[in-house]
């Protein structure tokens, strides 16, 4: 993933997406875009993302308790960052390049392979992961 900043990205900031569904009626065919946003402090606890693309997106602060992500949902290249993740279901997204950064995992529900395509920066991780698991870290700096 190659990170670029988009001068008209569109920044939502403050809100409130509590509970809320998204889905596309077409499912995996034609996903709801989503693609490039940027969410600040946004509350997201227990919303559905299905099938919705969700690439390049970037999460800070907030809280996301209890989001599910659904319907090959996509996260490529997504950032997480200091956003609360306690019970987030990622279901069978795709989280290759998705960087968790200062977030608690503990309680979130990933799969082997979501747990390989992810990169990690000063984050708590799923408690019970395997020893033969590749896990991608960046250094402290």
């Amino acid at each position: 993933c190659r990170r670029v900043d988009v001068p008209d990205i569109i920044r939502l900031n403050e809100l409130s997406w509590e509970g809320v569904r998204l889905l596309s009626q077409t499912g995996a065919l034609n996903p709801v875009n989503l693609e490039c946003i940027a969410f600040d402090q946004v509350l997201f606890n227990h919303a559905v993302f299905s099938s919705v693309n969700l690439q390049g997106v970037l999460f800070t602060g907030g809280q996301s308790s209890g989001v599910k992500f659904e319907g090959g949902s996509s996260l490529r290249c997504a950032v997480f960052e200091g956003v609360d993740l306690r019970g987030v279901d990622f279901g069978d997204s795709d989280l290759t390049g998705t960087l968790f950064s200062n977030v608690d995992l503990s309680t979130a529900k990933l799969t082997r392979e979501q747990l390989e395509q992810a990169v990690f920066h000063n984050s708590e991780l799923p408690k019970g992961i395997p020893s033969d698991v590749r896990i991608r870290t960046l250094a402290r700096k």
